[in-house]
């Protein structure tokens, strides 16, 4: 349980630095949809965007947030 714990402790962490490579509106879509679980047509009127614009943002944001995760993975593995 307690390594279940701490595998835990270090995704959330591993994520947000993966979300320091978002621009700030990005991010909050980011964190809005899935950290919150804000569907993405109420996150477009709550920020006053398309849908489309959503979720573009998301999918844009979703591969730059996977690239950097694997990227730090990575340069761990390398240590």
């Amino acid at each position: 349980l307690a390594d279940e714990r701490l595998s835990e402790v270090q995704k959330r962490r591993l994520l947000l630095r993966g979300l320091d490579v978002l621009d700030e509106r990005s991010r909050e879509v980011f964190v809005m949809y899935f950290l919150d679980e804000v569907p993405a047509p109420e996150i477009a009127r709550e920020l006053g965007e398309s849908d489309d614009a959503v979720t573009s943002r998301l999918r844009r944001s979703s591969q730059a947030v996977t690239q950097e995760v694997l990227r730090i993975q990575k340069q761990g593995a390398r240590r």
